[in-house]
């Protein structure tokens, strides 16, 4: 389920350091601290060149993504935590003989493990923390302690946890409706437009409209849809009055409803100069793509006063002279889409139909401190064509950033999940 598993060298722990017999867990958020790869990150040395500025300004807080020593060739497109955003407990527990088990004091844990032998020998196992599922199997055994032994030796963090079985039925029940509850079955993204030597929120929120590469561009994420009596996913848009404008931009990647909050399609007030509407939506937004019309001025981070906005992805149009001078520049194709998901809405041409060219686009992210390493992977050369395959790459990122951030310290989804596991708990023990 990792996505962008590199065909060189990797920081990542392997497999092979778990104990005899039993799987490591299949969770992306168990090592936070270390990237995908080590080139990943810009390092605490890189300096910027005035004449050449990135796309991203580095500053405290945030770690930025320019591009890794990967190739295209290396870098795979998939959606990550796939396990953690499946209804795992309903489809493999809930019909299945298992077990329950509750601990922790300040912080619940729940553990569920299968208890009904198979010839594989091995019992799967869903261990819930405050912040995460960890999905993973142990050897089978009919001692319930040296099952939770078996999961604590594999786990270190429920190490010191002690772990009392709950033989009430009912809490299985509990626990499907908890799954249900944390599942996420869509996502809204804000976008912004950002011309050339723009630097603050304001002056950003205050585009009215975009430019011609900005409206190709939203023809590249899905289709623009009118809002009144729209009957998909709304993300919290007006479909009734109209009252958070007329139109929006929407699509759907595997079986998760996708809608984008676009700046300049929100509600553009003359009076307002700090555009307050446009800001409540996409201010709360957990992932932002910043289009920039230019190259010449890097995105600041902190230029936007959020604090939901976790992760940012800047996508720059890139010039001709551009286009023409890089040799590092490599096919999207070269990247491996064999598990890419499937985006139902079409990618259309706008502006170069029948020009024989297509626009290219250069890519970065920054996200702030807490939210875990996700992929796909920036490569090395982080230029990207309009089309499908560009497309995939886009909204792959952006679901997997969203899924990375809802761990970080500063989100509140993790006390939520907190608040709703401790009622559990509370209830059986």
């Amino acid at each position: 389920m990792f996505c962008c598993r590199p065909s060189q060298k990797s920081s990542r722990p392997s497999a092979a350091s778990a104990p005899v017999g039993i799987t490591s867990p299949q969770s992306l958020t168990s090592n936070p601290i270390l990237p995908l790869h080590d080139s990943q990150f810009v390092r605490a040395d890189f300096v910027v060149d005035p004449n050449n500025p990135p796309a991203i300004m580095p500053a405290a807080g945030y770690r930025v993504e320019l591009g890794s020593d990967l190739r295209k060739k290396d870098i795979s497109v998939h959606l990550e935590r796939v396990e953690e955003n499946s209804p795992t407990f309903q489809n493999s527990f809930v019909s299945e003989a298992h077990s329950n088990f509750a601990g922790g004091e300040t912080d619940p844990f729940i553990i569920s493990v299968q208890t009904s032998k198979k010839p594989s020998n091995e019992l799967m196992a869903l261990v819930r923390t405050r912040k995460r599922d960890i999905h993973t199997t142990i050897p089978y055994s009919n001692n319930k302690t040296r099952l939770i032994n078996n999961l604590k030796e594999l786990i270190p963090e429920i190490n010191d946890i002690q772990f009392r079985e709950i033989k009430n039925a009912a809490m299985s029940n509990d626990l499907a409706h908890l799954e249900n509850r944390l599942l996420y079955k869509h996502y809204k993204f804000g976008v912004i437009y950002c011309k050339e030597g723009q630097q603050t929120d304001d002056q950003m929120f205050s585009n009215s409209n975009g430019s011609p590469a900005f409206e190709e561009f939203l023809s590249l994420l899905g289709e623009r849809v009118a809002l009144k009596g729209f009957a998909g996913y709304d993300g919290e848009l007006d479909v009734k009055t109209d009252t958070t404008g007329t139109h929006s931009v929407f699509t759907q990647v595997d079986e998760y409803e996708v809608m984008f909050h676009v700046s300049t399609l929100l509600p553009f007030s003359t009076v307002n100069m700090q555009q307050i509407e446009r800001k409540r939506h996409i201010g709360n937004d957990v992932v932002v793509i910043i289009f920039q019309d230019g190259d010449k001025t890097p995105f600041i981070p902190s230029s936007i006063a959020s604090k939901f906005n976790h992760v940012y992805i800047v996508v720059q149009v890139v010039t001709e002279e551009e286009n023409s001078g890089d040799s590092r520049i490599s096919m999207d194709s070269d990247m491996n889409m064999n598990s890419a998901p499937n985006v139902t809405a079409s990618v259309r041409r706008t502006r170069t139909e029948g020009s024989g060219s297509r626009t290219r686009y250069r890519v970065a992210t920054v996200s702030k401190q807490g939210v875990s390493p996700f992929g796909p992977l920036i490569p090395q050369d982080p230029i990207f064509t309009y089309g499908p395959e560009f497309r995939s790459y886009l909204l792959c990122k952006a679901i997997n950033a969203e899924r990375a951030s809802y761990g970080a310290p500063s989100f509140s989804l993790s006390r939520t999940r907190r608040d709703w596991m401790r009622d559990i708990t509370n209830k059986y023990t």
